[in-house]
């Protein structure tokens, strides 16, 4: 069997989980659904095979192979988008967690 890649460039922040990635992401689409001062929060799974890195994203691109994307916004619009990840962590309980860095710009692997 041949593994299949993906990449994403995205904007948001990691959130270091104990369990699976997966296993945290149970019922969190429903919970982003009742924040809706944060519209562009949305969250990915992301590493190997087994996904075990979560993201809380406001943006997110597919990167097709053997191409490049300029992922860019104004300062304003990252505060925005700051101001949105910071309600939501807060909102789902990941405040509480050492390590938690600022949003970023993100590059996220897939592989399956």
């Amino acid at each position: 069997m041949m593994d299949t890649n993906s990449a994403f460039a995205a904007y948001g922040i990691h959130i270091p989980v104990k369990a699976s990635a997966w296993q945290a992401t149970e019922g969190l689409d429903e919970q982003l659904a009742q924040l809706p001062d944060c519209p562009d929060v949305s969250y990915m799974a992301g590493g190997d095979d087994t996904q075990e890195q979560l993201f809380l994203v406001t943006y997110r691109e597919y990167v097709p192979p053997g191409t490049h994307v300029r992922a860019d916004a104004t300062p304003e619009h990252r505060a925005v988008w700051d101001a949105q990840l910071a309600r939501a962590v807060s909102a789902l309980g990941f405040g509480d967690l050492d390590g938690l860095q600022e949003p970023a710009w993100l590059w996220i692997t897939e592989v399956s």
